[in-house]
């Protein structure tokens, strides 16, 4: 098999071996761009400088030349911005709306959207058509929204939402003006700042001795579209794309929906358009297994059989992608030992750990707390939590069984201060049974008892590598946290605090560490872009995970984003199902797997693609289905006797 960034590095090698050096190529992600490297220096026979290789995202923070900080720095500022026009909201209450304007801000500008049309009040449709010259069918669709808006008379909710978006375009230049004082940008402001200057005069002549190659990509934002225009306008960019005749040729499939629509795409400078599903006949086999933990110890049994039957070298032909990352975990721990070398290219949530349980029951015990100063009165069921956690048993395992048993005994239902932190007790009670309610107490709780977990991790026995990392990696955004707090949020209210530490710990993955070419590779499902190999494993095949059912909020309506070009859901959907046809598409060994397990609404439920691969594949491939489930062991029954 000759996968897609081998036969790229083919073409640059033919195209420009005698100045590769002044050759940037930019692929979909950095993981690509490892490979593609790999390639590249498999094919080269003599020395040779190295070209450029970079992943999108760097290329355009390269071009922009802007920082961009984390998401929770950059809603404190636009808290900062939106409290000149709305001075008695809270951050807490800001906070979820903050993020979701944060994401609008990031897509208007990432697609290039005029950002005053589509921010300007619906109330005044009158004078955006005149001032700004929608097309007729724009208006249309922005009068069809605002008929159901306003058509009965306004609710409080109502006149929230409007005032809010006569406000929102003033914000959003506010706050643009804030960060380009500072040379920050978010991440879509970076991408509109590079797709005007890659058009300057100036900027273009000092790239002129450059050649730049596009690879890998599928939907491309207007940002990117038009710094690929202009690069191809100016004779400096080659595009390669990868793509099967059995989706782009195919009008109502939606894997190749961005393809037949791409206008980079000409009839005569599309060479790459295979015929994979064609060719040789995959080996598909579909399996559903109840539950998540029971996938994972089916693909550990794939994995073995498939290193076993196959010539060495199969590890880093084999790929296990999970579209669910909470799976991670589980996975790892039923891979079996056949797998030498692993290279694991997700990171490893947060939220699935126990710090996230220590810090939930820190939240609870503090959220309900009664009484003042040395009185506090602690409520006994997250008092117990925390001496039962594996953590705090680790350090005083003697001391917390003890206290548990003693506060069963007494029925305490709240426990007083006086009794968990008397004089001769134990440093961890002292640390977190405390008066902490205010920001800096609380700072002051964690920053204690983080460094007494790290100073007792060596020594205590249930401390893992990966704990100790999780906790230095929570250490490391509370730092960033505090010093957001004291620049921007001095007078933060604690519940505030308490939900922005929650919402870190939630959000933070922790990276592993490896051989990113050697070994099995275990990676998300939008790491495979551009990636290609030849057994295939894919868990949670599941509608709802693959694709994902997920509908991110956002201040513009459907109708709206629609007619201004900014992604929809059903995009979405497209997007999903070419990055999973075309990591199918030179694979031999595919296995998709399934959770047959119906707890809730849409689980249970096998994804679209396995019905179009049941119902459009039939002929090109050898599918197999199968359910596995756990044996029912039946006890004889003896007579009463």
């Amino acid at each position: 098999m000759q996968s897609f960034l081998h036969k790229v590095a083919g073409e640059v090698l033919d195209k420009h071996k005698n100045n590769l050096k002044d050759v940037v190529v930019v692929l979909p992600t950095r993981r690509a761009c490892l490979f593609f490297r790999k390639h590249l220096s498999e094919q080269i026979t003599s020395p040779a400088w190295a070209p450029e290789i970079v992943a999108i995202n760097d290329f355009i923070l390269s071009v922009s030349a802007a920082t961009v900080p984390d998401d929770l720095e950059l809603v404190a500022e636009l808290y900062s911005v939106f409290t000149k026009y709305f001075p008695g909201e809270s951050f807490d209450s800001f906070y979820p709306w903050g993020k979701m304007l944060l994401k609008d801000f990031d897509e208007v500008d990432r697609w290039l959207v005029p950002a005053e049309k589509i921010f300007a009040t619906l109330s005044g449709m009158k004078n955006i058509d005149e001032q700004f010259g929608l097309s007729p069918e724009q208006q249309e669709e922005v009068r069809q929204f605002a008929e159901t808006f306003f058509a009965h008379e306004q609710s409080e909710v109502k006149k929230e939402f409007s005032g809010l978006w006569n406000k929102v375009f003033i914000i959003y230049s506010d706050f643009r003006k804030v960060l380009q004082q500072g040379n920050l940008a978010y991440e879509g402001m970076a991408y509109r700042q590079a797709a005007e200057k890659i058009s300057d005069a100036d900027f273009l002549k000092s790239v002129s001795e450059n050649h730049f190659v596009f690879a890998g990509f599928y939907a491309l934002s207007a940002s990117e579209e038009k710094i690929i225009h202009t690069l191809r306008d100016n004779n400096l960019v080659q595009l390669y794309w990868d793509s099967d005749e059995y989706y782009f040729s195919n009008p109502v499939h939606e894997a190749g929906h961005f393809l037949r629509n791409n206008q980079l795409i000409g009839k005569n400078n599309f060479e790459w358009n295979g015929n994979y599903f064609s060719g040789e006949k995959k080996n598909i086999r579909i399996i559903g297994i109840p539950l998540q933990v029971g996938q994972t110890k089916t693909a550990g049994v794939i994995v073995k059989q498939i290193l076993k039957d196959n010539s060495p070298g199969s590890q880093e032909k084999t790929a296990v992608v999970l579209p669910d990352e909470r799976m991670l975990l589980p996975l790892l721990q039923s891979i079996p030992l056949e797998a030498e070398q692993l290279n694991v290219t997700m990171g490893y949530p947060l939220s699935q750990s126990p710090l996230f349980l220590l810090v939930d029951a820190l939240f609870n015990l503090f959220r309900h707390v009664k009484g003042a100063n040395e009185k506090l009165l602690f409520y006994h069921k997250y008092v117990k939590e925390i001496l039962l956690h594996p953590y705090i048993t680790s350090l005083e395992k003697e001391d917390s069984e003890k206290l548990f048993h003693e506060l069963e005994e007494a029925e305490y239902v709240y426990v007083p201060l006086s009794l968990l932190a008397e004089k001769d007790a134990s440093a961890y009670r002292k640390i977190i049974f405390s008066n902490a309610r205010s920001a800096e107490n609380i700072f002051t709780l964690f920053d204690s008892l983080i460094e007494l977990l790290l100073l007792n991790s060596e020594h205590a026995k249930g401390f893992s590598s990966l704990d100790v990392e999780c906790i230095a990696v929570f250490f490391a955004r509370l730092s960033q946290l505090k010093e957001i707090v004291v620049r921007k949020m001095p007078q933060i209210e604690t519940g505030t605090l308490w939900n922005l530490i929650l919402e870190i710990i939630r959000s933070e993955k922790i990276p592993f560490s490896g051989e990113p070419l050697s070994g099995l590779q275990v990676m998300g499902f939008l790491e495979t872009r551009a990636l290609d190999f030849e057994n295939v494993i894919v868990l949670n095949m599941n509608e709802g995970t693959l694709p994902s059912s997920s509908r991110n909020g956002s201040f513009i309506p459907f109708i709206i984003r629609k007619s201004f070009g900014l992604p929809v859901f059903t995009e979405q959907d497209a997007i999903s199902s070419y990055h999973f046809y075309r990591l199918l598409q030179r694979a031999k060994n595919i296995f998709l797997l399934y959770d047959t397990e119906v707890k809730k609404l849409a689980t249970g439920e096998k994804s679209r693609f396995i019905l179009q691969i049941l119902h459009e594949l039939k002929e090109k491939a050898i599918i197999t289905e199968e359910l596995i489930t756990a044996p029912v062991l039946l006890h004889d029954v003896k007579p009463i006797a």
